[in-house]
C-alpha cells in the first residue's frame, strides 16, 4: 500500500476515534469498537481537553477565560453545557450557536 494511503487511513481512523470520544462514548465502548488501541492510546484519547471558540470577524479565537487564564474544559460535554448556559443567559444580546464552536484544546 502506498505511504500516502496509509497516512490518510491513519488520519481517518484518528478522526473517527476522536469523534467517538467527543460525542461522549465510553472508554469501554471505544476499546471494544477499536481493538487496535492499547491502554496508552486510550489514555491519550480520553485525556483530551476542549475549548469554546468564538467567531470574531471570520476567525475562530479562544477568548473565553477565567481569572485571565483560558477556560479549558475536561470533556466535550462540559464545554457544551457551558456554551448552552451562556447562550441562554445572553439570548437577548443576539448571540447564536453559529458564533461559537467547541474544539479540541491544542496548547502551542
Amino acid at each position: 500500500m502506498p505511504l500516502d494511503m496509509t497516512l490518510n487511513s491513519s488520519r481517518e481512523l484518528d478522526e473517527e476515534i476522536r469523534e467517538w470520544v467527543r460525542t461522549g462514548e465510553t472508554r469501554k465502548r471505544v476499546a471494544f469498537e477499536f481493538p487496535c488501541l492499547d491502554q496508552e492510546d486510550l489514555d491519550r484519547y480520553f485525556s483530551m481537553k476542549f475549548v469554546v471558540l468564538t467567531n470574531i470577524n471570520g476567525n475562530w479565537e479562544n477568548v473565553w477565560a477565567d481569572d485571565g487564564e483560558p477556560t479549558i474544559f475536561n470533556s466535550y460535554e462540559e464545554a457544551e453545557e457551558e456554551l448552552e448556559e451562556f447562550l441562554a443567559d445572553t439570548q437577548e444580546m443576539g448571540y447564536t450557536a453559529d458564533d461559537y464552536r467547541i474544539a479540541e484544546y491544542n496548547p502551542q
